[in-house]
């Protein structure tokens, strides 16, 4: 998605949706253009489908709709897309100078409040405003809407926390959406498609930019000299790679936080993705700060986001803040590493001890206390469980970091064992046993049980892990390796009984228990269980879960395995897949499609909400009538879905992709077929199309 021209350096799209004067309050209304800075026409809009749809549902339900985010994000953009042309208000900076622009847009005969309400009232519109000041955006707001059939939006950072606004908020671009559209702008501005050996890298510079759409026009504006791979070199300093005009963006929001707000943002900038509020809240009352008041004021702001586990702060936000507050993000980088060693294992934790051990194994050398918790933090969350190679060859350099930070002979300890196994990892069996005889006679020399039971247990479980059964070492006194010691006694017994009260828990003991209880017994309950828990490195046995489900549960199974499948590349299970799916017949169920509802039988698939997904609906379903059997190809599902909208082919089957993923998702799995011409509705589902 382009920028809006608050930037300075986004894309305008014709506004071909117009309205007239005088049109229904409902509809978006073309004014008088306000000086603005030129941008190139038909620029791509990627990624933000829904939020377009939710904004066109909530302008017709609320009289005051709020589109926030952080800076960079295409807030402004967003209202183009929808056919608004903003008001711009970022160069206002008293509300008297905002209702003179007010005034200016209506064409009123002065440029005072007084004189824009007149004019209002002659021709009522809905009020479109981007970047109203803070201290003065709510009274603005509040007087607007005490006018007559006022409608009013506005992109803000900033909340401003009246009485039945809507808010909707615009967060980071997916990761696969960040990347199509930066392949589209680097194509853009070097008039010729990215190299094949490029795309590749499209993925990584994106998630580096934050993958916010201004700093990804930035990206492409780099790539026409660079290629994506060296700009993704240069990113690990963002603010200095992409220069001044992302940096100008941000600094607005900086200066304007207390600095206790400022310090709070240096110490969350160290971590790499999204965390639970909890646990960002225990990070800054550990610097003594109130932590749940700062992470409200700071999510008020859009200086943290929603992510999928919990909240972030955008890239470049977090670099700026840890460039003008170095000393707080280091000390918010030990704290993280910390909190992690205090923590149980999981996800996030596991991804924010990687990239600790990352940044720390990067430098020639670190304080004691960072190194020691950063190997203290692997310990607690990345010797649960198998592990990625690449990520553990990430603690190789850890190893002399850590002895030469002057850390305890223990921790140094650590460092080996936790190499052993990168080394292991990659098959470097050798310097894997190289590692452990130091991790061990380390630990012998200062009696310390910890690592002598960590080194006992991880030999059990290797020789589990290779099929041998070997002496099962005694029981440890930490909680956590004794779960995994009694999942290896048990396993090694076939111990049903304990292998199930186990797999009750949310971890990887729990995981590889619910696998057993699942290969062993194939009970439904279990098998979805390894579904749901299984992560991408366990994708083939969740892709085995669902055939097994399949047979209980029929075709709606065997489309989300085909899915699977496909993702993996395995295109010798997606043909006998394809097999099952011609042999087994379609339940014969009439679909009912009336208004955006799907009916067949007792389940009811509810779209009315959501234009985008009604109108594809309503393309396979037109199909399905006139031509049973025929498919409709990615492009005139896009067409369908998307009227007039002007996108790359990539960026286009992807947005069809997402679309037909969701409807199956809402119920429809068994019913929506991918066949090699496209996408139709299984011609032998009988289909009433009463609407």
């Amino acid at each position: 998605m382009g920028m809006g021209t608050g930037t300075g350096l986004g894309f305008v799209r014709p506004f071909l949706r117009s309205a007239p004067l005088g049109s229904p309050t409902g509809a978006w209304h073309r004014l008088a253009r306000m000086p603005s800075t030129p941008r190139t026409p038909d620029a791509p809009f990627v990624g933000r489908s829904e939020a377009l749809e939710r904004l066109e549902v909530y302008r017709r339900e609320r009289a005051l709709v709020v589109v926030t985010g952080p800076p960079g994000v295409g807030k402004t953009r967003l209202l183009e897309e929808a056919g608004a042309e903003p008001v711009r208000l970022a160069g206002a900076a008293t509300i008297e100078e905002a209702w003179a622009a007010l005034a200016q847009t209506w064409g009123a005969a002065e440029e005072r409040r007084a004189a824009f309400e007149a004019a209002f009232a002659e021709a009522p519109a809905p009020l479109v405003l981007d970047a109203p000041a803070a201290p003065y955006a709510a009274a603005l707001l509040e007087a607007l809407l005490a006018l007559p059939d006022a409608r009013v939006v506005v992109a803000s950072r900033t909340r401003p926390g009246l009485a039945g606004e809507q808010v909707l908020e615009l967060g980071p671009l997916a990761r696969d959406d960040a990347a199509a559209l930066l392949l589209e702008l680097v194509e853009r501005v070097r008039g010729a498609p990215p190299k094949e050996d490029e795309r590749a890298w499209a993925a990584e510079v994106a998630e580096a930019a934050g993958r916010l759409p201004l700093a990804l026009e930035l990206c492409a504006g780099r790539a026409r000299l660079l290629g994506l791979r060296a700009l993704h070199h240069r990113l690990r300093a963002p603010l200095a790679a992409l220069g001044p005009s992302l940096e100008a963006s941000l600094l607005g929001s900086w200066e304007a936080l207390e600095d206790e707000e400022q310090v709070a943002l240096a110490r969350l900038a160290p971590l790499a993705g999204p965390a639970p509020a909890d646990a960002l809240e225990a990070l800054l009352v550990a610097g003594e700060l109130p932590g749940l008041e700062l992470l409200g004021r700071l999510r008020e702001r859009s200086l943290l986001v929603g992510g999928e586990v919990g909240l972030a702060l955008p890239r470049p936000v977090a670099a700026l803040a840890a460039r003008e507050r170095a000393e707080d993000a280091e000390r918010g980088r030990v704290a993280l590493a910390e909190a992690l060693a205090a923590r149980p294992p999981c996800g996030w934790g596991r991804r924010e001890a990687h990239a600790l051990a990352r940044e720390v194994g990067e430098r020639s050398a670190a304080p004691a206390p960072l190194a020691g918790a950063v190997v203290r933090a692997l310990v607690a969350q990345a010797l649960v469980g198998p592990s990625s190679a690449a990520l553990e060859a990430l603690v190789e350099p850890l190893v002399e970091v850590t002895a030469r930070s002057g850390a305890s002979v223990e921790l140094v300890g650590w460092a080996h064992l936790l190499r052993s196994r990168a080394r292991a990892a990659r098959g470097d069996a050798a310097g894997a046993e190289t590692d452990r005889r130091a991790a061990t006679t380390l630990a012998a020399k200062g009696a310390h049980a910890a690592l002598l039971e960590e080194l006992a247990l991880g030999a059990a479980e290797e020789a589990a892990a290779r099929g041998e059964r070997g002496e099962v070492p005694p029981e440890p006194a930490d909680p956590a390796r004794r779960r995994r010691w009694r999942w290896l006694r048990a396993s090694a017994e076939e111990d049903a009984e304990t292998i199930e009260a186990l797999a009750g828990e949310a971890d990887a003991v729990g995981l590889r228990a619910r696998r057993w209880l699942a290969a062993r017994r194939g009970e439904a309950g279990w098998l979805e269980s390894v579904v749901a828990d299984a992560g991408p490195a366990e994708a083939r046995e969740a892709l085995a879960a669902l055939v097994a489900l399949a047979e209980r549960e029929g075709r709606a199974r065997l489309w989300e395995a085909r899915r699977l499948a496909e993702q993996l590349g395995d295109a010798a299970k997606v043909a006998a897949l394809d097999a099952r799916l011609r042999a087994e017949p379609a339940a014969s169920a009439t679909l009912v499609v009336e208004d955006g509802l799907a009916r067949r039988g007792e389940e009811v698939v509810d779209v009315r909400r959501r234009p985008t997904l009604r109108r594809v609906l309503a393309a396979l379903v037109e199909r399905r009538v006139a031509a049973p059997g025929e498919a409709l190809a990615w492009d005139a599902l896009l067409e369908a879905g998307w009227p007039g909208q002007k996108v790359r082919a990539e960026s286009g089957a992807h947005r069809v992709r997402v679309a037909v993923s969701t409807l199956r998702k809402l119920g429809l799995a068994d019913v929506i077929e991918t066949v090699e011409e496209g996408y139709r509705l299984d011609p032998e589902v009988p289909v009433d199309r009463s609407g």
